[in-house]
């Protein structure tokens, strides 16, 4: 991800805010209610394994795009 350095400082002090908890708080109940409480079985053996990796990665690019917001908001 590049951002040039005005998104970079405006992120830098949106992170800094009370606010930016209650997002970093929206994105850990999104993740339980979202991957964590639903079963995983389906049908077939390869319909499991296939929802299972979409499920994974979901949650897997999630994380990262919140990653890499923090690692942009320190290079300023």
């Amino acid at each position: 991800m590049k951002l040039n350095t005005q998104d970079q400082k405006n992120i830098q002090t949106l992170m800094k805010t009370p606010q930016w908890q209650s997002v970093d708080k929206a994105l850990k109940v999104y993740l339980m209610e979202n991957f964590v409480q639903t079963s995983v079985k389906r049908e077939s053996e390869f319909e499991t394994i296939w929802y299972m990796a979409t499920d994974e990665g979901g949650k897997d690019h999630l994380q990262r795009f919140m990653n890499q917001l923090e690692s942009e908001a320190t290079k300023v």
